[in-house]
Order: C-alpha cells, then sequence, then structure tokens
C-alpha cells in the first residue's frame, strides 16, 4: 500500500535543535527504500520548540514529558 510507509526512523531529541536539523537534513537526502520511509522526531522535553524543524524536514513529531532517551526510543 502506498498511504502506510514501510520503514519508520524514531529521531529521538532533547535541547538539540542544531543537531536536529543536521540528522533530519541527512536523511532527506536518502533515498527512500522500497515503501516508503517516515520520519517521527520524538521530543523529550525540549525548552525550545523543534517542531518548526521537524515540519521543515516533513517529520512527524511527537512531544514527550522529560522521560528519558529510552522512553522516546519506544
Amino acid at each position: 500500500s502506498r498511504g502506510v510507509p514501510r520503514f519508520t526512523v524514531v529521531v529521538p531529541t532533547r535541547d538539540r535543535p542544531a543537531r536536529l536539523a543536521a540528522c533530519l537534513q541527512a536523511l532527506g537526502r536518502l533515498e527512500p527504500p522500497a515503501g516508503g520511509l517516515e520520519v517521527v522526531v520524538v521530543d523529550d522535553g525540549s525548552r525550545q520548540d523543534v517542531g518548526p524543524i521537524a515540519a521543515a524536514a516533513g517529520a512527524r513529531l511527537v512531544r514527550e514529558r522529560g522521560r528519558g532517551t529510552a522512553a522516546a526510543r519506544n
């Protein structure tokens, strides 16, 4: 099915907007695998809003409440 991506990349982040932007730019340069690629940014309670960075890269944003990197990955 074309509507559901076959692969998902989860990018946990907290208070590193420049590194997040660089990571998402690098992912954007990849050739998408057959079936599509979805990028999900999990913001683990950043003080700065990373929503615009995720949106500019076409990534989906999930907001957490500072539960740690392991929780953000899950």
